[in-house]
C-alpha cells in the first residue's frame, strides 16, 4: 500500500545570469518568464529545449506573431505570449522536464537565459520499499541522488549494468530495476527519509524528477 500526497506548489529560484530552476507537479502548467518589458526591441525571440538546442517556439522578425515547431513532446502544450515572450507549458509530464534556453536576438547581439524544469513527484509516505520511476529506453543513463548534497546512490550507464550505492550510505540495501529505473530500499530506516532526485539522460534530452519521501514502518 502506498499513499501519495501532493503538498507542494511551484517554486522559483531567481538569479540574473545563472540557471533558473522551476519545480512543477505533474499535470500542472508552468510559465518560463523572459523578464523583458519591450519584446519589440528584439529582432527575434527563440525558445529551445534539450542538449541539442532544438527550437520549439519563436517570435520572428519584429512581429507579434508566434510560431511553434512540430515536436510531438510539446504538441498542443505550448503557449507563447506575444507581449512578453513568456513561454507556458501545459499539462507537464516527464518528457517536458529538462533544460530550456531563451535567446533574445537584436542586430549582432544575442542574450541568452537558461531554465531547468524539474518534475516534482508526489510527496510520498512509503509503506513499501520502492520509489516508482518510468519506463526506460535501453540506452538511457539513470542516476539517483539523495539529500541536499545530491549524493549519488545508484546509477546505470548506457548499455551497462547498474552500479548501486556509489557512496556506501545504504550498504547492500539498494536495488534498481533495469526496465523501469524504480529504486528499492530494503530494511528502511528513518534516516532514509528525505529528497531523492532522478536524472534520466538519453541521446537527445535530459529529464529530471524529484521525490520527497518519508519511510514508515
Amino acid at each position: 500500500l502506498m499513499t501519495c500526497k501532493n503538498l507542494l506548489s511551484p517554486l522559483w529560484m531567481l538569479g540574473t545570469d545563472e540557471m533558473k530552476t522551476q519545480e512543477v507537479s505533474e499535470g500542472d502548467s508552468v510559465t518560463l518568464h523572459t523578464g523583458i518589458t519591450e519584446p519589440q526591441k528584439y529582432d527575434q525571440i527563440l525558445w529551445s529545449f534539450g542538449p541539442r538546442g532544438s527550437v520549439i517556439a519563436q517570435i520572428p522578425e519584429r512581429t507579434s506573431k508566434t510560431s511553434f515547431r512540430d515536436d510531438e513532446r510539446f504538441r498542443g502544450r505550448l503557449q507563447l505570449d506575444s507581449e512578453t515572450g513568456d513561454l507556458t507549458i501545459r499539462d507537464v509530464k516527464i518528457t517536458q522536464s529538462g533544460d530550456y534556453q531563451l535567446k533574445l536576438i537584436r542586430a549582432r547581439q544575442t542574450k541568452s537565459r537558461k531554465f531547468k524544469l524539474i518534475l516534482y513527484g508526489e510527496q510520498l509516505t512509503q509503506y513499501n520499499n520502492s520509489i516508482e520511476s518510468v519506463e526506460l529506453q535501453r540506452d538511457d543513463q539513470i542516476l539517483w541522488t539523495f539529500g541536499s548534497e545530491d549524493t549519488v546512490i545508484a546509477k546505470r550507464e548506457r548499455n551497462a549494468n547498474q552500479t548501486a550505492d556509489a557512496d556506501g550510505r545504504f550498504g547492500d540495501r539498494l536495488q534498481m530495476d533495469d526496465q523501469t529505473g524504480s529504486l528499492s530500499i530494503t530494511n528502511t530506516k528513518s534516516t532514509d527519509s528525505g529528497v531523492y532526485h532522478l536524472h534520466i539522460s538519453s541521446r537527445n534530452k535530459v529529464s529530471y524528477k524529484k521525490f520527497r519521501v518519508t519511510w514508515t514502518q
